[in-house]
């Protein structure tokens, strides 16, 4: 037996040094354990199988998830031994070996199938698991020095830190990317929702935002900057706001699906051709995030293009001039609702977002229509105004929404407590 392994230790490591990938070295393992092989990284998420068919997808899907929930073996509390997960009726269902690097978990070896486990199985696995560590280690210095030369790249195009447009058009040729092509710019926000997040949460988040938006689109740049992920989308046409918005709203639904405990928030910024445009289009983005988190609840995908006037307002939140005309057109009426537990500054913005439709706006309100003209009629009383004056609306439509802007008003329109 001693023997044996030590000749298949032999053809993995001739594997490795050929540079074959993790592909092959599983495949080695398959063909030595004649088991179905399944590589998980870190995450337990499945990244090869062998043989590469439906059921073998599953065992490695339902093996990840089984993981996920919590086997301390599989999160590191023991030592890098394989042990069996078994199955409901307690049978051995898969061998599981954790991939350490540095005496952290970097994947994990499965080997399903059930059955008989021979001496010679278990030395192969615990072989095959040292070799396949140092693939994922090799795997992921490139990845990381691939990302910082992109990233690096990505943070002086977006500062506009070089020396030339031909200077950059060269760099980027030399990294494989064109920058000639329209590009859509993100910036990704993924908020955790535990107060204080670990570590491993946060960088699961971010390799997690990463490993998607490089599958979503394989040409992608990606850089951390401050709060949020900057993310540089090569397209083959300019796209228009809407084709920008539902390619952000895709990854925003893949990331929200895959993070449980977590807001994912996009921001688009609008097409802006030339180099010096990817600057414009990312600042744009970052505004965008900015008020849908803010102003909008967050767990969305903002495009700049349809923020309308909050654009301007968000930009001019802390200038006291904006809570003095929000005070002088609505703080009569708020005040009277807090007062009375009354809805008649809710019941202004849904008029006003109806276009003043009373039946619209009845139905949206769940009122009948005589209880709306009551709320109306009452909103026109307590103000002093006239709701049918042009200047009048469009006066309070503004300082409606320079409510939300300085933070008189929640996301749900109730007052909120200012001091």
């Amino acid at each position: 037996v001693r023997r044996r392994v030590e000749q298949i230790y032999e053809r993995l490591l001739a594997t490795l040094v050929d540079d074959a990938g993790i592909a092959a070295l599983a495949a080695e393992v398959a063909d030595v354990a004649r088991r179905p092989t399944i590589v998980l990284d870190e995450y337990f998420r499945v990244q090869v199988t062998v043989p590469d068919d439906e059921a073998t997808q599953q065992i490695g899907h339902d093996v990840g998830a089984t993981l996920a929930a919590g086997d301390p073996r599989a999160l590191g509390a023991r030592p890098a031994a394989p042990f069996w997960l078994a199955a409901e009726n307690e049978s051995a269902e898969a061998l599981i070996v954790p991939l350490r690097l540095r005496g952290t978990p970097a994947g994990y070896l499965v080997l399903g199938g059930g059955g008989e486990v021979t001496d010679l199985d278990r030395q192969v696995a615990e072989r095959a698991a040292r070799v396949l560590g140092i693939e994922l280690a090799k795997q992921r210095a490139v990845t990381e020095a691939q990302l910082r030369l992109q990233g690096d790249f990505l943070d002086d195009l977006l500062s506009g830190s070089y020396p030339s447009e031909e200077a950059m058009l060269a760099r980027a040729r030399w990294m494989g990317h064109d920058l000639g092509r329209p590009h859509v710019l993100l910036a990704v926000s993924v908020e955790e929702l535990n107060a204080r997040p670990s570590g491993s949460q946060r960088l699961q988040a971010a390799d997690l935002v990463r490993t998607e938006v490089l599958r979503l689109t394989p040409g992608a740049l990606l850089r951390e900057r401050q709060d949020c992920l900057a993310v540089a989308l090569p397209r083959g046409n300019a796209p228009t706001s809407e084709e920008a918005l539902e390619l952000a709203e895709r990854l925003r639904r893949r990331l929200a699906s895959l993070l449980t405990s977590g807001h994912v928030t996009i921001g688009v910024g609008r097409h802006h051709p030339g180099i010096g445009g990817l600057a414009d289009s990312y600042r744009e983005a970052e505004q965008a995030l900015a008020i849908g988190r803010a102003l909008l609840g967050g767990d969305r995908s903002v495009h700049f293009e349809t923020l309308g006037v909050q654009r301007l307002l968000f930009q001019l939140r802390d200038n006291p001039e904006l809570a003095s005309f929000y005070e002088d057109l609505l703080g009569k009426l708020q005040a009277h609702d807090e007062r009375q537990g009354a809805e008649l500054v809710n019941t202004l913005e849904a008029f006003f977002e109806c276009h003043g439709n009373h039946v619209r706006t009845a139905q949206r309100l769940h009122l009948h229509r005589n209880t709306l003209l009551y709320r109306l009629d009452r909103a026109r009383s307590v103000l002093g105004v006239d709701l049918d004056d042009a200047e009048t609306r469009l006066a309070l439509q503004v300082a409606l929404k320079i409510g939300r802007v300085i933070g008189r008003r929640g996301l749900d329109g109730a007052p909120t407590t200012t001091t």
